[in-house]
């Protein structure tokens, strides 16, 4: 297997991106629901830190990916598959992508504006991009609150069009992502 993507399969460096970013994604998610009804404490703030951590972990890994697409074209899209399905697949890929980007940076601006820094894993701290505002912090609030259920619509909707490849239509899609 190549690390590099071929005109039919995801070579091994864009597997790991996708598998290491949709682990990570679904474990903040989960991370996420159960510390909402979470009473505050050491726990809880030992937990949203490691969110934060794992948080900003996701958007470099993002760039690093959208980087690695930029430089390694994808697989071409099934030669059977009807326009519209190509369309919805593109734009479905790139929506993920944004929505990878929002999600990390609405997430951090909220933390920010709430007074507070992001220290991935204590190692450093970021920048800040934005001052502390008690109205921007609830906008960016709303924001990540919108943005995962978006995401996870979206990763729904693509797991479903790769089981439907798969198996009722029987072609490759599913399996050039998958490892051997």
């Amino acid at each position: 297997m190549s690390w590099r993507n071929t005109d039919n399969n995801y070579g091994r460096i864009s597997r790991v991106f996708h598998w290491v970013l949709f682990a990570l994604i679904a474990m903040m998610v989960i991370g996420a629901l159960s510390t909402e009804d979470m009473p505050k404490g050491p726990e809880k703030a030992e937990l949203i830190q490691i969110h934060k951590s794992l948080g900003a972990t996701i958007l470099l890994l993002v760039v690093l990916r959208l980087f690695w697409r930029l430089i390694n074209p994808v697989p071409n899209q099934p030669d059977a598959s009807p326009p519209w399905q190509r369309v919805l697949a593109t734009a479905n890929h790139y929506a993920l992508y944004l929505l990878m980007l929002l999600q990390p940076v609405s997430g951090i601006a909220m933390v920010q504006a709430e007074g507070h820094s992001v220290s991935p894993f204590g190692l450093f701290t970021l920048p800040a991009w934005v001052a502390p505002d008690e109205t921007r912090a609830d906008f960016y609030g709303s924001v990540h609150g919108l943005v995962w259920i978006a995401l996870v619509t979206l990763v729904a909707v693509h797991a479903l069009a790769a089981a439907y490849h798969h198996w009722i239509k029987r072609d490759r899609v599913l399996r050039r992502m998958l490892a051997g």
